[in-house]
């Protein structure tokens, strides 16, 4: 957010729903953060001379003084053993995070986004997280991360699982660690950020809205192509598939992308400010940013009955797409949507192998790197995905009836 490459994009966007015939294109202006990264480099120097890789978490701050920040190391698997060893063995030192990626992102990413905070809290001098990511082939992984205004903000920053691994194994047969970090990012004033909106305008009751998207916003490294480029793309791509085939449902259908999702959710606190009042006449939600593979499970918040209904209709695809409807949180962007009655759905995809089997977590292979690139995006995938969203959302869109809104019961997803 607050790029020139963000704001290029929400342009072209923009400029491109308004030839593809949608109507009501527009911006939504709001305010969003403006981290900038320049430059970051770390070096083992002891007990040998090793260059690492290492890359900025959202919001670090510069190492001091504009200069190269050498320190001792230690190295922990979880905030327990951090702990344990108190301010006596941590204070001046880089805390090196080695906590693996064993079942879930869930499970590990608050070494990410509280690692630093609490390192500080024992008077580390910086901090560094093993990359969120269940395999690695020396590729780093970014992601946002808060510090605690009650310590110091010290510099964060994500290393190579491979890297995170041979710290440890020096760490654990008591090898002095002496690490020299530079980083040189700044958190500037806040920038102008907007979402971007196009809409499908029902036949009959056009003020009844189905909101569908995901968010335009990336992380800096990469393209973005599976977080959450695919997303935004499941959505429009499947509303320009409907005018094209001249399926114009009763409701309006509206794609929205999303900004500022990966930070600070700017966008869908600016869209749930803008449309309040419409909240009462928006009749559903979808959200995709999960990456694009194949398509395998709608998570629905909404209650039982409309849940039944989803699966009813997710059925009506089988056996070219097979998807279940199970409970769950449906996004970060439209978890505001859902908090205020809407009933909605989030899509869920796997990666399978030649045999069938699904590859756990293969999202969080590219996930916030420098990999997530647009040679990642099987086109069989893509297409897939495009058609279970135009397939659900053009029913509901048209069905006589609307889904129940329900109780909430799920938060939204960690970024």
């Amino acid at each position: 957010t607050g790029s020139t490459g963000l704001e290029r994009a929400t342009q072209w966007a923009h400029d491109t729903m308004i030839e593809d015939g949608l109507e009501r294109v527009e911006f939504e202006d709001t305010n969003v953060t403006n981290w900038v990264r320049r430059n970051e480099t770390l070096r083992m120097v002891a007990p040998y001379d090793k260059l690492m890789i290492v890359l900025a978490l959202g919001y670090s701050v510069a190492t001091p003084d504009g200069a190269p920040l050498r320190a001792g190391v230690v190295v922990v698997r979880d905030f327990d053993e951090l702990e344990a060893l108190g301010e006596d063995q941590v204070s001046g030192k880089i805390v090196v995070y080695n906590a693996p990626f064993t079942t879930s992102y869930s499970g590990v990413v608050s070494y990410r986004t509280n690692g630093a905070a609490t390192a500080s809290k024992y008077g580390a001098v910086a901090s560094l997280t093993r990359s969120i990511t269940p395999v690695s082939l020396a590729t780093p992984h970014t992601g946002v991360q808060y510090y605690d205004s009650d310590y110091p903000e010290i510099p964060a920053g994500a290393i190579t699982v491979e890297d995170a691994e041979l710290l440890a194994s020096l760490y654990d047969a008591n090898v002095t660690i002496e690490l020299e970090l530079y980083m040189d990012h700044q958190l500037l004033p806040d920038a102008p950020g907007r979402n971007v909106v196009g809409e499908l305008v029902g036949r009959e009751v056009p003020d009844e809205i189905l909101v569908i998207g995901g968010h335009i916003d990336s992380w800096d490294q990469g393209s973005g192509a599976h977080d959450d480029a695919g997303g935004v793309f499941h959505a429009w791509e499947a509303v320009r598939l409907l005018k094209r085939m001249g399926l114009i449902p009763r409701r309006t259908i509206r794609v929205v992308m999303w900004t500022a999702e990966e930070n600070t959710g700017a966008g869908s606190m600016e869209y749930f400010e803008r449309h309040q009042n419409e909240m009462n006449r928006t009749v559903f939600s979808l959200e995709s940013d999960g990456g694009t593979f194949t398509p395998v499970r709608w998570y629905y918040s909404g209650g039982a009955s409309g849940l039944e209904t989803v699966q009813e209709i997710s059925d009506l695809m089988k056996p070219t797409i097979n998807m279940d409807v199970v409970e769950g949180g449906t996004g970060a962007d439209t978890a505001i949507l859902t908090e205020n009655g809407v009933p909605g759905v989030g899509l869920d995809v796997d990666k399978f192998d030649d045999c069938g089997n699904i590859i756990p977590n293969f999202y969080f292979h590219y996930h916030h790197s420098p990999a997530d690139t647009m040679d990642k995006i099987d086109l069989t995938d893509f297409q897939e995905c495009v058609g279970a969203v135009a397939s659900l959302v053009y029913v509901i869109a048209d069905m006589p009836g609307l889904l129940p809104r329900g109780p909430v019961e799920f938060a939204p997803p960690v970024q």
